[in-house]
């Protein structure tokens, strides 16, 4: 026999009587907890009774109405108020509600502490409790057996256990550890409740599903996760259930996570090396097969990343879009290696607000140090453009050379001499002249940023004018030696882009 709130009043030592509500007290009760948040109902669950020494009982009448409806649609038993204690005046209004939805409202005694009243409600359910603790060592036994490699069937083994369907969602409603996607409906009620908390999440929030609720709990890992259980008849799964299963779900999500940060840095260190030819081609290819890389047209993506979420936003997306991908940050850039086919979805990802550019066709290892220049050159053409995705060979920045045999024609031709000059005595004449120009040709200014005297910076730029034969007082001169750094910085991978200040 189930314990009830009416056996509960019938324990002479317990000093609970009834202040309205008596046509519930067949409702049975599996646990009493003490709770003074104003939303108990997001900490307590069906079956249990709240006791309060009234400070989450609201003051008035409108409140206190609103109060016993809310307590009783999450189907909560009952509520037993302290006498005495710091309650408001318990308005006829709350009563006449509790009435009308046959919700128990109880007063305690004063000299009657709430340990006593929970610890009879639990010595009355120790059978019930023996049951919630076989469930649980099931739940952790469906995790022991597995099948690891596929996540979402041991979810669903649990939720057979539970009698609820489970899902496990992100922050943006989408499943988590290849779980079935949720109702569209379901999914934008529950994103509104997650928007609404900016903070943490309650221990259970309940979100209209049809004519039931769903069960919404937070998922303690390092990512946000929410277990969301759809009860599939009247038994509700206990919060303590749902917490451990929130427990051994985040030790997957954990798991996953650790998984794919180390195939990241996998594959970052073999897109540095394939970007600086410090592996060849053949090996290069080899290991891009183990990326699902090895075969197709390939494109080389670099996306401007200056803000620090940007990368993150853009490995959530490919991850979820299921792209396969390797990616390198550098300064403020981040390359992405993809299929061409999947650039629409990169497109996508990428949304408002990031900027990127991306190469022409890779057939393979070999050909991407040049693709990472033609990506970089395109970013820099949709930075100077304002736009989302500039594609190298559509797009160029006005006056520049339009494929990196050209660049590097006009960067030998313009700057030959001074490269060639750098690289014999240890020079600094190449980036002396970027400093110059960069500073619109201030002596003192340039000086400064180079960190030498403004004798010494005049001397060099002498010698620019004599190993180019491009003067610096003249506009045309001027033009042709920016505009080959620019290609040279390009064609060199410069971390930084240029740009006029």
């Amino acid at each position: 026999m189930a314990f009830t709130v009416r056996d509960l009043t019938e324990i002479p030592s317990l000093k609970t009587k009834f202040l309205a509500g008596r046509e519930g007290a067949h409702r049975a009760l599996g646990w009493a907890h003490s709770c003074e948040l104003a939303a108990p109902w997001e900490w307590l669950g069906r079956g249990d009774l709240l006791m309060t020494d009234g400070f989450a009982v609201p003051d008035s009448a409108e409140g206190q109405v609103a109060f016993v409806r809310q307590l009783e649609a999450t189907g909560i038993a009952g509520v037993a108020v302290g006498e005495e204690l710091h309650a408001p005046e318990i308005s006829k209004e709350m009563l006449a509600e509790a009435d009308r939805l046959s919700f128990p409202i109880l007063s305690t005694a004063y000299d009657v502490p709430f340990i006593a009243v929970a610890q009879a409600v639990a010595q009355a359910n120790n059978h019930a409790e023996q049951e919630r603790m076989t469930l649980t060592m099931r739940i952790y036994e469906a995790v022991r057996q597995g099948p690891h490699d596929r996540p979402a069937e041991i979810v669903r083994r649990i939720g057979e256990d539970l009698g609820a369907d489970l899902q496990i969602i992100d922050r943006s409603g989408e499943p988590l550890l290849d779980c079935e996607p949720l109702d569209p409906r379901l999914r934008e009620q529950i994103i509104a409740v997650i928007d609404e908390r900016v903070g943490s999440m309650p221990a259970v929030t309940r979100v209209p599903d049809g004519e039931r609720q769903a069960l919404v709990a937070p998922v303690p890992s390092s990512e946000f996760a929410c277990l969301v259980a759809r009860p599939r008849g009247d038994a509700i799964p206990a919060l303590a259930l749902l917490q451990h299963v929130g427990a051994v779900v985040a030790l997957e999500i954990e798991r996953r996570v650790a998984q794919q940060e180390a195939r990241r840095r996998l594959g970052s260190e073999l897109l540095a090396h394939l970007i600086d030819r410090r592996i060849d081609t053949e090996s290069g290819s080899r290991r891009m097969d183990d990326f699902a890389l090895g075969e197709g047209v390939l494109i080389l993506l670099a996306v401007d990343a200056q803000e620090e979420s940007s990368a993150d936003r853009l490995d959530r997306g490919l991850r979820r879009a299921g792209v396969a991908n390797l990616q390198l940050r550098r300064s403020n850039t981040i390359y992405a290696l993809v299929r061409e086919e999947a650039v629409a979805t990169v497109e996508t990802i990428l949304g408002e607000g990031l900027i990127a550019g991306s190469s022409g066709p890779i057939s393979g290892a070999g050909q991407v140090p040049d693709a990472a220049k033609e990506a970089r050159w395109a970013l820099d053409a949709a930075r100077g453009r304002h736009r989302e995705l500039a594609h190298y060979g559509h797009e160029a920045p006005p006056f520049m050379p339009r494929t990196v045999s050209e660049a590097r024609a006009a960067a030998d031709e313009v700057l030959g001499e001074l490269l060639a000059y750098d690289a014999e005595h240890v020079g600094d004449l190449v980036r002396s002249l970027r400093e110059f120009l960069v500073a619109n040709r201030s002596w003192q200014r340039a000086a400064g940023l180079l960190g030498v005297h403004k004798q010494t910076l005049v001397y060099r730029m002498r010698r620019v004018q004599e190993l180019t034969g491009r003067r610096l007082d003249d506009t045309d001169d001027v033009a042709q030696l920016w505009l080959a750094l620019k290609a040279h910085d390009l064609l060199s991978e410069a971390e930084e882009p240029m740009s006029l200040r």
